[in-house]
């Protein structure tokens, strides 16, 4: 496979790609108008396209969370949906936002995190670098699910305990 570096894009045979985000377990390219993540070497994102794949399954259309569309097992590539416009909630100077619009950012937040529960899912992962914010549309998106988990059991067996802990840490983080 052949890469040519330019700056930030570079090719990987006839696709043209560039670089969205880096962290620590892999990179984010933007390639063919999709997000596409990619683990480092030795790294699977098989269990959070699983994940992803059964919350978006289980709310369709969320208007505040990212829409998985696929899973490339041999690079063990997920591909997602593009947010065009939408920049980490980290990268934005925000006291340059208004307090209603981060009223309204907070609210969406809440929410998504009360439907992530409701159906028996937990981020676990919140932080700015994973809330994605369109300004011009006032809209905002969570993503990476990575350590995102589903906290309840089957119908024989259901961990009350568990399910207490987990919510009591988010309304920790969030301050409810």
């Amino acid at each position: 496979m052949m890469i040519l570096m330019a700056g930030r894009s570079f090719f990987y045979i006839d696709h043209l790609q560039e670089m969205l985000g880096k962290g620590t377990f892999g990179q984010v390219t933007l390639t063919d108008g999709v997000a596409v993540k990619t683990p480092r070497r030795g790294q699977s994102l098989a269990s959070e396209y699983e994940t992803l794949r059964a919350i978006n399954r289980l709310l369709p259309e969320h208007p505040h969370l990212v829409r998985v569309l696929g899973y490339e097992k041999s690079t063990e590539s997920l591909r997602m949906e593009f947010l065009e416009n939408h920049q980490p909630m980290n990268k934005i100077a925000w006291d340059t936002i208004q307090e209603t619009e981060k009223r309204r950012y907070y609210r969406q937040l809440k929410r998504t995190v009360a439907d992530l529960h409701d159906i028996g899912y937990a981020h676990h992962d919140i932080a700015p670098r994973n809330l994605m914010i369109d300004r011009s549309k006032r809209s905002l998106r969570l993503i990476d699910f990575g350590k995102a988990h589903s906290f309840r059991g089957d119908l024989g067996y259901a961990c009350i305990r568990e399910d207490r802990q987990a919510v009591k840490r988010i309304r920790d983080y969030l301050g409810l």
